[in-house]
């Protein structure tokens, strides 16, 4: 599947979400590309302050 941002709340939020989308619908496993590491690194640390970062990882 590939979705395109909809920036309903800035890139950061929407990624986050879209991560937690795919953990919540069975799991799924996503690949991510963004701008820079430094953006992953973020992502995965929203997915850890909302509580589901266990199942997310960023490289």
């Amino acid at each position: 599947m590939l979705v395109s941002p909809i920036r309903r709340g800035g890139r950061l939020a929407e990624a986050a979400e879209l991560a937690r989308m795919c953990v919540r619908r069975g799991g799924m496993k996503c690949l991510m590309f963004a701008d820079s590491h430094r953006f992953v690194e973020l992502v995965k640390r929203h997915a850890d302050r909302a509580g589901f970062g266990d199942r997310v990882r960023g490289s």
